[in-house]
């Protein structure tokens, strides 16, 4: 049955079949050793299939994905960038829904750790909605390992708000949003600074509410550390 579904992808990238499978959950059926297959197929495919693809890549059993991570990220600052990255983010909402399952979402995490640390490091050349939706999926890893990189796009959104005088556009202010949410996820107190610095900048009333609730938060922990200390 394996070789079934891989020379059904072969011939579909290589446009011989022109009826659509996507509907009989073909891909959805294959495993992280037909990824190499599927990164051609979603390479070659115009536009509307890949993402009907990729929504079946989230509904494998086989949770592994981080190579076709890697295989889109490497092409979204070439001529099809943009493309690419609307691919990307596809994939990341379909492979870690937000409503998935605790225990199911740790495993798919767990089997794409490679992935995640490609995301972290790719952060800063990614366009906001890509790179919101990886700040939503690494916050999920509940890891510290990322916590350097999402101060740095912490930094970047003060620097906005200051060269934009405190008035940002809808795309960036859910941006915004998503790192206070990390900040406050994460309950490390490093991450005061830059949320009190997000709260001074703002003149977004979302904004400023969800950094003064998460300002409120971490300086408790503060508080509580300190108090620790003493004792």
């Amino acid at each position: 049955m394996r070789s079934f579904y891989r020379a059904v992808i072969l011939l579909l990238s290589a446009g011989w079949l022109t009826f659509n499978l996507h509907a009989e959950g073909w891909i959805s059926a294959t495993d992280r050793a037909d990824n190499p297959l599927l990164i051609e197929y979603l390479m070659s495919a115009d536009f509307s299939e890949s993402l009907q693809a990729i929504q079946e890549i989230g509904n494998r059993t086989d949770p592994y994905i981080s190579d076709i991570l890697a295989a889109l990220q490497a092409r979204s600052s070439s001529a099809q960038g943009y493309r690419q990255q609307q691919l990307l983010r596809s994939l990341l909402r379909a492979a870690f829904p937000p409503e998935l399952a605790t225990g199911d979402f740790r495993r798919r995490l767990e089997a794409n750790q490679e992935g995640l640390e490609l995301l972290a490091r790719g952060l800063d050349g990614f366009m906001l909605p890509l790179r919101r939706e990886s700040v939503r999926v690494l916050r999920s890893s509940g890891s510290a390992e990322f916590d350097r990189q999402i101060l740095g796009q912490a930094g970047w959104c003060v620097r906005l708000l200051q060269e934009q005088q405190g008035l940002i556009d809808a795309e960036q202010g859910a941006f915004i949003l998503e790192i206070l949410e990390y900040a406050g996820s994460r309950q490390n107190t490093v991450f005061l600074d830059p949320v009190l610095r997000i709260l001074e900048a703002t003149r977004d009333l979302a904004v400023a509410e969800k950094s003064l609730q998460t300002a409120r938060a971490l300086a408790g922990i503060r508080t509580v550390s300190r108090n620790r200390g003493e004792w």
